[in-house]
């Protein structure tokens, strides 16, 4: 079975979620990947406003607020909850490449 740790991070800005430590115990190697195999991977970033998603809830729903029952389209939904695109992405990316530069 997998190791499941939760850290905490130093760095007041970033915090580890889940960390793996090892190999999950059924795994077993079957043969060397070739030297040109591509490995997906996808990594999930924070999304930005998500403590407010209660309150703009609230405000689409309640009976009484000027926004009842306005919807939000798909554009507002990304752009409000989007992680923080530019300066998020180039972080990880610069963490990718590190190792190798």
């Amino acid at each position: 079975m997998e190791s499941k740790k939760r850290a905490v991070s130093l760095d007041r800005g970033r915090s580890i979620h889940e960390k793996r430590d090892g190999v999950p115990v059924r795994w077993v190697p079957v043969r060397l990947l070739e030297p040109d195999t591509i490995i997906r991977v996808r990594f999930a970033l924070k999304q930005s406003n998500i403590e407010k998603l209660n309150d703009y809830l609230m405000d689409i729903a309640h009976s009484e607020s000027k926004n009842y029952g306005q919807l939000w389209t798909q554009k507002q939904i990304i752009e409000t909850f989007a992680a923080l695109l530019a300066e998020t992405i180039t972080t990880v990316k610069d963490w990718l490449i590190a190792p190798w530069s």
